[in-house]
């Protein structure tokens, strides 16, 4: 799974690189890691979260459900405030961190977000399937999605040569890979029930 996983990390620098060149891959990868530093609030809600959702999976369907519900909740209330401030701002906070050289990348750093908060909700799927030990279909919507994001991420720069298209077909792809794990859950593993 990690060559996968590192393809779905690092294809976009090389997809850029081929089509626009190594300028815009250096502001893709200026652009991720501000929206990296803020991302590691996000990521920590389903990693702190992970052993209560296994506790609440073993007691029943209706704890489990209520805990993914206070999850999902959380998550979007630690994105939603950013979203507002990169939407808003983003233009002077790329301003500010990397000066004028990144002015008119404000709308790829707010996509870019977007992203963050799909990824949330995959990885929030993930610790799911992690615990019902349904890891080949992680494996599976990894290849997926990084086969839409491969072919999607360069027909969009080639056909309008505008960086935001990556960040377009990284929002696509997450959904792909989302809706794939969503669809790979195994009808067997039922939830476990009270006795």
């Amino acid at each position: 799974n990690l060559p996968v996983q590192w393809g779905w990390g690092q294809s976009p620098i090389y997809i850029i690189g081929f089509v626009l060149g190594a300028k815009y891959s250096g502001v893709f990868l200026a652009v991720r890691s501000l929206v990296k530093i803020f991302n590691i609030m996000l990521e920590m809600v389903p990693t702190y979260v992970g052993r209560y959702l296994a506790d609440s999976l073993s007691k029943s369907e209706e704890d489990y459900l209520r805990g993914i519900k206070n999850v999902l909740i959380l998550g979007f209330i630690v994105w939603l405030p950013l979203m507002v401030v990169f939407y808003v701002y983003g233009e002077q906070a790329l301003k500010i961190v990397f000066g004028d050289a990144y002015i008119g990348n404000g709308r790829f750093l707010a996509l870019l977000w977007l992203y963050n908060l799909v990824n949330f909700l995959v990885s929030v799927v993930g610790v799911t399937k992690r615990i019902r030990k349904e890891t080949a279909s992680i494996m599976f919507s990894h290849c997926v999605a990084l086969a839409v994001l491969l072919l999607s991420g360069y027909a969009l720069l080639t056909a309008s040569m505008d960086i935001e298209m990556m960040g377009i077909s990284m929002v696509i792809s997450g959904l792909v890979l989302y809706s794939a794990l969503k669809l790979t859950y195994r009808d067997e593993e039922r939830l476990p029930t009270r006795g």
